[in-house]
């Protein structure tokens, strides 16, 4: 099925914004192990889920919090739909979810610091605009934050081959 633009701008505008409580995260495994840059630069695509019987809409960046395995807040600094070294700032658009269907977000990182600024996260929360709830992913694996970390705004759709939805991706 297709949608204008339009049509989906209006459904969007009769939809409520999404609740933390309607939504569940997790890393998309496949996706995320194609946005490695090198040199150290990496990138984790998370999908945000609809687990809700209702459709919602997403639109903004996300803020974000890091947790180690013991639940205790790790230090970050979050730069918002900032450039980073794998992609350029996103559009912020309306992101339309219906029952099941999943928005995503980038987080850009690199694993190289010589000042001992690193953290390795257990934990990201994701918290929506107006939303006192966080939306918590868990991070499987070992995950090595050093320096700013970078979020995009909710992308209608994951990155493919490491390129996000409007083209910007690492160097082939």
């Amino acid at each position: 099925m297709i949608c204008s633009a339009a049509a989906q701008s209006s459904a969007a505008a009769k939809a409520p914004a999404c609740v933390a409580l309607q939504l569940s995260a997790a890393v998309d495994d496949k996706e995320s192990e194609q946005v490695d840059g090198g040199v150290g630069n990496h990138a984790i695509t998370l999908a945000i889920q609809n687990v809700s019987p209702s459709t919602c809409f997403l639109q903004g960046v996300p803020g974000l919090a890091s947790f180690d395995a013991s639940n205790h807040p790790l230090p970050v600094w979050v730069c918002q739909n900032c450039p980073d070294y794998l992609f350029q700032p996103q559009p912020v658009t309306e992101v339309l979810l219906l029952p099941r269907r999943s928005a995503y977000v980038v987080v850009g990182y690199s694993i190289n610091d010589g000042a001992g600024t690193c953290i390795e996260p257990a934990w990201l929360d994701f918290f929506l605009s107006g939303d006192l709830h966080p939306l918590r992913a868990r991070l499987s694996g070992i995950y090595r934050f050093c320096g700013e970390v970078t979020i995009t705004p909710f992308l209608p759709k994951p990155p493919i081959d490491g390129f996000l939805p409007n083209g910007s991706g690492p160097e082939k």
